[in-house]
């Protein structure tokens, strides 16, 4: 009986050394996979057993038990990051857009409206201490004419750029939805596996690189529930919970 059960107590060591392998080989494998996270795995001692009579029993070692694969995550650090990835987003969107605004009105370089409204304003003067001049009025008219050409044209961009806005804005809407319809599937699938007390850790591993992605784009909150369903919400609205909302 104590070689069968030395024999069990090997094939414990030699079973969780070789998953250890396995996970070390995983994680080599996918070094280079978008999203992925090194796992771990965890064993502890089984229960020792009792051997002897009471009061001179002496407590064996009857092997190891393999606790979990574990990610090597930091919780904080990923709310964290999302949270300052939301407000780069919204800075660097501000951004643009205020370039693209000083661009169509010729700031800081090129022709500016500034400086064709100044030149309007000097030739309005020049005329009202002559009214009478041939010249003055020449050089008015023309300042005029440029004047209201330029703003015109200022007109004409920033309608195209605001339509070029909202083709953006719905082309987003349309991204946050089907990343938002791919954390539900990833959701589902996460319930199932983990049903049984197992770690789907590359399945979550996908659904946080979906997550981070969403950060990107607006200020996103989320929660993870007992069953392993994450909660998505943005701006106090619930965008996903045990479905998915358009």
């Amino acid at each position: 009986m104590s070689s069968i059960a030395s024999l069990g107590r090997m094939v414990s060591g030699l079973s969780a050394s070789q998953r250890g392998l396995q996970v070390t080989s995983h994680n080599i494998t996918n070094a280079n996979t978008p999203g992925y996270i090194r796992q771990q795995l965890l064993q502890h001692d089984s229960p020792y057993a009792n051997i002897g009579k009471s009061g001179q029993s002496l407590q064996v070692g009857i092997g190891v038990t393999m606790t979990e694969i574990r990610q090597i995550r930091d919780e904080f650090a990923d709310r964290r990051y999302r949270t300052e990835n939301s407000v780069l987003s919204f800075y660097a969107t501000k951004k643009e857009t205020i370039y693209e605004v000083e661009t169509i009105f010729g700031e800081p370089h090129g022709e500016a409206l500034s400086n064709t409204i100044n030149e309007f304003w000097s030739q309005t003067q020049k005329l009202a201490t002559n009214p009478s001049g041939i010249e003055e009025r020449m050089a008015f008219i023309q300042s005029a004419f440029v004047f209201i050409e330029q703003t015109n044209h200022i007109a004409s961009q920033l309608v195209e750029y605001q339509n070029n806005l909202n083709t953006q804005v719905k082309d987003t809407i349309h991204s946050v939805n089907g990343l938002t319809k791919r954390v539900q599937e990833l959701n589902e699938s996460i319930a199932y596996y983990e049903i049984g007390g197992d770690r789907a850790n590359d399945l979550r591993d996908q659904r946080n690189l979906l997550i981070d992605e969403l950060s990107s784009i607006m200020d996103i909150q989320y929660r993870e529930e007992g069953d392993g369903r994450v909660i998505l919400s943005s701006e106090g609205i619930v965008m996903l919970d045990k479905q998915f909302r358009i």
